[in-house]
C-alpha cells in the first residue's frame, strides 16, 4: 500500500466498486470511509496494519451504525481490491437489535401538513404513501412513473434490486402537474436550479416540518418508510406483500414490523389482567 498514493488506491477502489455494482449513495460513503482511514494510516505508520484497523473501529464508540459501515468499507477493500485477508474482518460482527421509530397517521398528517411547498410536501407524501428510501425517492425519473397502473418503478434499490410499489391515487393530480410534457429519462423532481434534489435537502425539509409541529420523537424521512410498513400492516395488509413493497430480501427484515403494530399491542392483555 506504500507504494501507491492515496488517490491513486481510492481510484482503484471506487473502479471495483463500479464493477461490481454498487450504487451511487454506497460509492460515495465506502470511499468516504476509505479516504478518512487512509489519512489516519499516515498518522500512525509505525503500527501493524492489523492493529490498526482494531484501533481504528474502536474509535467509533458508540457510534454503532458508523463502525458497521466503516467495517464494510474496509473489507471491501482489504479483500476485494488489494486481495489481503485479515483476521479482523472475520469477526461476526453483532447488530444491535434496535427497533424504529414509527408515526402514528395523525403524526404523519401533522408532518405533511406541516409542509408549505406544494412540490416538497408531494415528495414527503410519496416517500410515505409508497414506502420509498429518501435515495430512491430522489432518483426517480418521469419514465418510473405509471399513472395507468398505478405504481411506481424503482430502479437499483438497496442491494440494486428494481421493484414495482402502489402509487398513490390522491398524489395524481400532484404528479402530472409535476411531470407536464417532459420526457421519460428527466428527474421527476427537480429544484429551481433545474437539477435533481439531494437527499439532505429532503431531510432538512423533513426536520423543518418535524421541528414546526414540535415532535418531540425521534425521526426522519426514512420514519416516514418504516410508519407506511407498520400502517399497511395494522390495516391487515399481508407481510409478504409489505416484503415486496419496501424491497426486503430476507422476510425477517419485515417482520420487525409486527412488534411494531399498535393495533397488535392492544389485542395482547397482560397476565395480570387475566
Amino acid at each position: 500500500m506504500n507504494s501507491i498514493s492515496g488517490d491513486e488506491l481510492i481510484r482503484k477502489y471506487i473502479r471495483e466498486l463500479v464493477l461490481r455494482g454498487y450504487s451511487r449513495r454506497t460509492l460515495e460513503a465506502y470511499s468516504r470511509q476509505l479516504r478518512r482511514f487512509l489519512d489516519y494510516v499516515k498518522e500512525t505508520p509505525k503500527v501493524m496494519r492489523e492493529e490498526r484497523l482494531r484501533n481504528w473501529l474502536e474509535g467509533f464508540g458508540e457510534k454503532e451504525a458508523s463502525r458497521l459501515l466503516a467495517f464494510a468499507a474496509l473489507k471491501f477493500f482489504y479483500q476485494d481490491v488489494m486481495h489481503i485477508h485479515l483476521a479482523v474482518f472475520q469477526l461476526r460482527r453483532k447488530r444491535p437489535k434496535t427497533l424504529p421509530a414509527v408515526l402514528s397517521r395523525e403524526e404523519v398528517e401533522l408532518i405533511l401538513g406541516a409542509v408549505v411547498n406544494d412540490r416538497h410536501r408531494l415528495m414527503m407524501s410519496l416517500m410515505y404513501g409508497s414506502g420509498l428510501r429518501v435515495g430512491e425517492l430522489v432518483a426517480l425519473n418521469i419514465g418510473d412513473i405509471d399513472l395507468g397502473y398505478g405504481r411506481l418503478h424503482v430502479h437499483r434499490g438497496k442491494g440494486a434490486k428494481d421493484r414495482y410499489v402502489v402509487l398513490p391515487l390522491s398524489l395524481k393530480p400532484g404528479l402530472e402537474f409535476v411531470m407536464g410534457d417532459r420526457k421519460g429519462t428527466e428527474p421527476l423532481f427537480i429544484t429551481r436550479n433545474g437539477g435533481r434534489y439531494g437527499i439532505r435537502s429532503l431531510q432538512a425539509i423533513y426536520e423543518k416540518a418535524r421541528a414546526k409541529v414540535g415532535l418531540k420523537k425521534r425521526s426522519s424521512c426514512h420514519t416516514l418508510r418504516h410508519s407506511f410498513a407498520t400502517h399497511l400492516l395494522e390495516r391487515g395488509t399481508d407481510v409478504r406483500v409489505i416484503q415486496g413493497q419496501l424491497g426486503h430480501s430476507n422476510l425477517k427484515t419485515t417482520m420487525m414490523y409486527t412488534h411494531l403494530t399498535d393495533e397488535v399491542l392492544r389485542k395482547v392483555v397482560s397476565p395480570l389482567d387475566t
